[in-house]
């Protein structure tokens, strides 16, 4: 369900514009006892305390989620998937090594802050009233994992990519569909000249175009994505910039099964990550980064599945095996009865 409005507090109120809060109104009364019994809390969580995560739970933010159902609603990911998540990224963070002070919020806090702004695209300051903390603490914290995201999402997706087996034969064949996805942004306010080059004339917005180049074959994975350009340059400018020994079919040349594959991975794209189902309402110096951490978390959903649909599939043949094997035994075991007892009965006569 969709809410937007106004929400009230004592204290101050705080008006919330073109928010989508994707949650219940049960969630809702949740997100105001958790933000009550953390005012006073202090939330400065040493990773040295945490002796085994999957028993000792110091983590407020992952103690709200109290079912792998909502983890998937707010978060895309289930309980154990996000522990898994957790000690990569702060796995990486520790490679880096630490400087100057600690920061007051657990990296498991931060990852699920991190995800759920990700997920619902809410301004920092309705997140900080969600989960009891400061607006400044939030702004610092999604700073903070932007970096060791974007790290080790890319290791990751590069170390398990699989490589392209050499085909047979000198045939054509489509293999990257290229499109661009317009997402709109604040109208810049410096120069009139800077505006105008940032409309777009066809989408009537002000947006920054990102263009990503999808696999045309199962899995359609997002291959390469480029930087973001402005929204009135058109999308054959991204064809200047590619090898002239790659063959480029351009819209009226080819089939229009084959691009379905790019414009349902942006359709997935806006659905699971909100920041840019909606205007995208910070800083532009983060919005390259913020993008390929979105298409990052999607190709590891993605692969997530696939090695889910693996073992389900493994899970069902070995199933398959047992019964065949066991309904086989049986009949070697009436099979052998009868014999057994026709033998005993022929002795009998003779």
């Amino acid at each position: 369900m969709h809410y937007s409005g106004i929400f009230f507090d004592q204290q101050k109120n705080y008006r919330c514009d073109n928010i989508l809060c994707h949650m219940s109104r049960l969630n809702l009364g949740l997100l105001e006892q958790l933000s009550k019994k953390t005012k006073n809390r202090n939330f400065d969580i040493e990773l040295e305390d945490v002796v085994e995560l999957k028993e000792d739970f110091t983590s407020m933010c992952y103690q709200f989620f109290d079912s792998d159902n909502s983890f998937l609603q707010h978060l895309n990911f289930t309980r154990d998937e996000i522990i898994i998540l957790h000690h990569g990224i702060e796995g990486v963070m520790n490679q880096t090594g630490k400087r100057g002070r600690s920061p007051k919020m657990c990296t498991l806090d931060s990852v699920i802050i991190f995800l759920y702004w990700l997920k619902h695209g809410h301004e920092f300051k309705l997140i900080a009233k969600i989960f009891g903390f400061t607006t400044n603490l939030i702004q610092k914290s999604i700073d903070r994992m932007r970096s060791p995201f974007y790290q080790y999402l890319s290791q990751k997706w590069w170390n398990h990519k699989k490589r392209p087996i050499a085909m047979e034969g000198n045939y054509l064949y489509l293999a990257l569909a290229i499109d661009s996805t317009s997402l709109k942004v604040f109208r810049p306010h410096e120069i009139k000249s800077n505006a105008k080059k940032m409309y777009d004339s066809k989408n009537k917005m002000n947006p920054i175009k990102k263009e990503v180049k999808v696999m045309t074959t199962p899995p359609y994975y997002a291959l390469f994505f480029e930087k973001g350009f402005l929204g009135s340059e058109h999308d054959f400018s991204a064809f200047k910039h590619i090898d002239s020994r790659w063959g480029v079919v351009l819209d009226s040349g080819y089939l229009a099964s084959k691009r379905g594959c790019v414009e349902r991975f942006f359709g997935r794209l806006k659905k699971l990550f909100s920041i840019f189902s909606q205007i995208y309402r910070w800083d532009h110096s983060y919005f390259n980064i913020d993008f390929d951490i979105c298409v990052y978390t999607h190709l590891e959903l993605k692969l997530i599945t696939r090695n889910k649909r693996e073992q389900d599939e493994k899970l069902l043949k070995s199933k398959k095996e047992s019964t065949n094997y066991s309904n086989r035994k049986k009949i070697r075991l009436n099979d052998s009865g009868c014999s057994s007892s026709t033998s005993c009965t022929s002795y009998s006569i003779t």
